[in-house]
């Protein structure tokens, strides 16, 4: 990924709650000369530093190394929201996390409770019954990605002045302006390019 310093997200826990607020990510799986992908649902267990995921037994997919990224708001920015908009050309705004890492194979135990796990954080009344088990956790294979690697990139007008960048979270507005607000906070960072657009991304 190509990550400008501008745009380079350092705090962990930042990552980790990016996550956890934008957890259904896509799991990209580069052997054998090819390339799989699959978009799953993740849990992050912060004490191991693992990813928590599981697809469907009669998926070929045994990854053993593998990247998952998980994709925030974005938005459309038109240089006609800027203070001098003819210096400026369009661009984009958004935040996007990746995580690489080694992979393996969660055992019986530790299916269910990631499945259990899963259940308690989206469901507020339907249970895994135990009667449900035998038949339904050997349709599913677990695993678990060791992050070894975690990347942040949020695009969110750093390289604009505080002016520009008020003006532009007022027109986008909603999720992508809270994350603006927050970005917009930090110092500012070299690297991005003058006139943005494609340059920066």
């Amino acid at each position: 990924m190509y990550l400008p310093d501008t745009f380079r997200e350092p705090d962990q826990e930042r990552l980790h709650a990016f996550i956890d607020r934008y957890p259904f990510g896509t799991l990209v799986v580069a052997e054998g000369g090819g390339a799989e992908v699959a978009h799953l649902p993740f849990l992050l267990d912060r004490p191991s530093g693992e990813l928590l995921f599981h697809v469907a037994r009669a998926n070929p997919m045994r990854p053993r190394q593998a990247l998952a990224i998980f994709h925030g708001p974005h938005a459309y920015v038109s240089p006609t929201w800027y203070e001098q908009p003819e210096q400026h050309v369009p661009t984009w705004n958004y935040a996007v996390v990746h995580a690489h890492g080694s992979v393996r194979q969660l055992s019986d135990g530790e299916l269910l409770a990631s499945v259990e796990r899963l259940v308690s954080v989206y469901e507020t009344t339907w249970r895994l019954d135990p009667t449900l088990r035998p038949r339904l956790l050997p349709q599913i294979i677990g695993f678990a990605l060791a992050i070894e690697r975690l990347e942040g990139k949020f695009k969110l007008s750093q390289n604009r002045s505080e002016t520009d960048r008020k003006r532009v979270a007022r027109k986008l507005g909603g999720e992508i302006a809270a994350l603006m607000r927050g970005a917009a906070t930090r110092p500012r960072r070299r690297g991005g390019a003058k006139n943005g657009g494609a340059a920066d991304r």
